[in-house]
Parts: C-alpha cells; sequence; structure tokens
C-alpha cells in the first residue's frame, strides 16, 4: 500500500491501482520522473471512484489531481481537487474518500 494511503480508513473502497512510488521523505522535485498520470484508483460500491494522478506527467511545473466520478464519467467529476504539495494531497485523498464513501452508502 502506498506510503500515502497508511493511516486513511477506505471504508467501502477497495484499492484497484497503486503505482505511488513517491518516497514521503523527499522533495518532490528529486522524483519528477515517478510523477505520472496513473498514481492511485480506489472504487467504491454504486461505480464510485477516486483517482489520483499528476498532470501532466513528468511535468516539474505540474500537480497532484484528485478526482471522485461516477459511472465513468471523467468529463462531469462529481469532485475535483488539486494539490502541489503531498500534505495537501493527503488531505485531498481524505476528503475524496469521505466523499465517495459518503455517495457509496447514501
Amino acid at each position: 500500500m502506498s506510503p500515502i494511503l497508511i493511516n486513511v480508513m477506505l471504508g467501502e473502497g477497495r484499492i484497484t491501482f497503486d503505482e505511488f512510488p513517491i518516497d514521503l521523505d523527499q522533495p518532490l522535485r528529486d522524483q519528477i520522473d515517478l510523477l505520472q498520470e496513473d498514481l492511485i484508483q480506489i472504487e467504491f460500491p454504486k461505480k464510485i471512484v477516486v483517482d489520483v494522478g499528476w498532470y501532466p506527467s513528468w511535468d516539474p511545473s505540474g500537480h497532484f489531481q484528485v478526482v471522485v466520478v461516477r459511472d465513468g464519467d471523467w468529463k462531469s467529476p462529481l469532485l475535483f481537487m488539486q494539490a502541489k504539495d503531498l500534505s495537501t494531497l493527503a488531505l485531498h485523498i481524505h476528503a475524496a474518500i469521505q466523499e465517495a464513501n459518503n455517495i457509496s452508502i447514501g
């Protein structure tokens, strides 16, 4: 499991993709070659997905995106957040998982 997900309660979520090789103790600028669009995906009931990636891939001026979608509707996400650092990313992932759980239970 990715270090960024270790203390996260997934609830109804199930990690289906986890290619988050980022070392939380190293500066992001030293790990640009690891930052890509597909990093983490978590699936929830009712076809809800939390997706995490770096956009654009390998671009030092890029950013993390955390998205919650339903039924594969990537053009109209239920939640969309961006982060430039790992601490903000962790907060956004937590918020996205909470939102996905609320939607999938309700």
